[in-house]
């Protein structure tokens, strides 16, 4: 259901180069509002085109044009596929860097805070990156193959993770390959081919 909303991120006729080929993003809009999974497969272009809808890319030919002009890079929030992590700090450091509005009560029920950034598995850092966002008031949420590691437990602490964040006054664009995700009618699919 693409909500019709005042803000939004439209790209016309973007083409990257990624080893001597070009990737054609087709002409979107990206409108506040609504949660969009961003879908192809490895090596379709779905990280770099991320990467310059959140402005740290400009390598590109073509539009990307943000409706909010007032839309700073503090309002967009990045989460890699894995790592973001800053290994000497704590757990809890690394979400109030993002997040100072999730509580520990909240994060505690899920992983353990006092556990070394350092050996943390695959799905306990994916969490991690999660409370990063979670209550959160950015503007532009850019989520890189963030379920990857997560268990099916985990991806409905997710999705609830993500839908008690977005609301008309933000987007959340979400590249994946997880087909868990397919089925969920809140979130609108955009193919990269």
């Amino acid at each position: 259901m693409d909500q019709k909303s005042k803000n939004y991120i439209e790209c016309k006729e973007v083409v990257f180069t990624l080893v001597g080929k070009d990737i054609k993003i087709k002409n979107c809009r990206f409108n506040y509002g609504n949660l969009y999974l961003l879908i192809g497969n490895n090596g379709s272009g779905k990280s770099l085109f991320l990467s310059a809808l959140g402005k740290f890319n400009n390598n590109y030919k073509g539009e990307i044009n943000y409706s909010d002009k007032l839309l700073r890079s503090s309002d967009i929030i990045y989460i890699p596929p894995e790592g973001g992590l800053i290994k000497n700090l704590s757990l809890k450091e690394n979400i109030n860097l993002v997040n100072k509005q999730v509580s520990e009560e909240e994060i505690i029920k899920y992983i353990d805070l006092n556990k070394d950034p350092r050996h943390l598995s695959g799905g306990e850092e994916a969490l991690i990156n999660l409370f990063k966002i979670y209550k959160t008031n950015k503007k532009v949420y850019l989520l890189d193959e963030v379920t990857s590691f997560l268990d099916d437990e985990k991806i409905d602490l997710f999705l609830n993770i993500i839908k008690s964040t977005s609301n008309s006054s933000n987007v959340f664009i979400i590249a994946t390959n997880d087909p868990r995700l397919f089925n969920y009618n809140e979130l609108i699919k955009f193919k990269i081919e």
